[in-house]
């Protein structure tokens, strides 16, 4: 009988039964649904049961096909993980992975997203290896009774989609993984902006409170696979983008006292050209030119 099988084989072996016994009725009771915080090894038994039960308890009949069932998942599982290399490699491509996996986008003819959280629950991962066993689940799910090229074809056609929607996402250049104070001011944004601007905030976030650590991926993911309409994207990206340079200035202003001077017409043409040739604010400007006359005097 099967034993000390792994969340990700009882997801396989289930769809593996229901495929090659479609007509079959369990009885006395369905199967129970693999939820994300099962019992594994109640499931596990359950598994047992029913397999016993359809086998009427022929040990030969039901050694036979759970070594077919193992053959099987161990082929599949081999070529998987060579597929899924970049995934677990790339946390942020992960992450759009699955967003588009719980918004219907990822499927194939032997099942999708709203079949597969019907048998099995949901729970939202909370960190990258977590997610990337969810999506594996749900890809050995779909894939199950397809060809290794067929399931090879659903990953690439997403790699491409990703790969496209990064080229295109509308996240904000300047934020940074290792900064994680301004990611979590990033995530706080998003938050408040769709709490004014939107009805349903669940609509649109899949991650309400993530843990410190996913805050960049899940600011990543908000912007790489938006939910919001392409206009309200760019508009709280643009929003965001402005506030932190208000705030910014603000910082760099606080210990700053104000000067108000009259200059030359002349004069302030000059202070704005020096301004444009260095890139530089106008005070900028005056307090380079103070600087460096100060230190010339100093020197002398």
């Amino acid at each position: 009988m099967l034993k000390d099988c792994s969340k990700s084989e009882l997801v396989y072996y289930y769809s593996h039964m229901h495929e090659k016994y479609k007509d079959m009725v369990f009885k006395p009771e369905p199967l129970m649904p693999l939820a994300p915080d099962s019992d594994m090894r109640e499931y596990e038994e359950d598994l047992n049961r029913h397999i016993s039960y359809f086998f009427h308890g022929n040990r030969k009949a039901i050694n036979k096909f759970i070594k077919e069932m193992i053959l099987s998942y161990k082929n599949t599982s081999t070529s998987l993980e060579v597929i899924f290399d970049w995934l677990k490699n790339d946390e942020r491509a992960c992450f759009w992975f699955w967003n588009a996996i719980i918004h219907g986008d990822i499927y194939s003819s032997k099942g999708s997203w709203n079949e597969y959280r019907n048998k099995n629950g949901i729970n939202y991962p909370a960190y990258h290896q977590q997610r990337l066993e969810a999506v594996k689940h749900y890809v050995s799910y779909i894939g199950h009774g397809l060809s290794d090229p067929e399931i090879y074809d659903i990953i690439s056609r997403c790699k491409d989609k990703y790969l496209d929607s990064i080229q295109h996402s509308l996240l904000p250049r300047w934020i940074s993984k290792d900064d994680a104070e301004s990611c979590q001011w990033v995530w706080e944004q998003i938050i408040n902006w769709i709490n004014k601007n939107k009805p349903n905030i669940n609509e649109y976030i899949t991650t309400p409170y993530p843990i410190v650590e996913e805050q960049y991926l899940a600011v990543c993911a908000f912007f790489d696979y938006p939910l919001l309409d392409p206009i309200a994207t760019r508009m709280l990206s643009q929003d965001i983008s402005k506030i932190r340079s208000q705030k910014k200035f603000r910082e760099k202003m606080k210990d700053k006292k104000p000067l108000n001077i009259h200059l030359d017409p002349k004069i302030k043409d000059d202070l704005v050209y020096l301004a444009s040739y260095y890139d530089m604010k106008i005070h900028t400007v005056i307090d380079m030119l103070i600087r460096k006359e100060i230190r010339a005097l100093k020197e002398k």
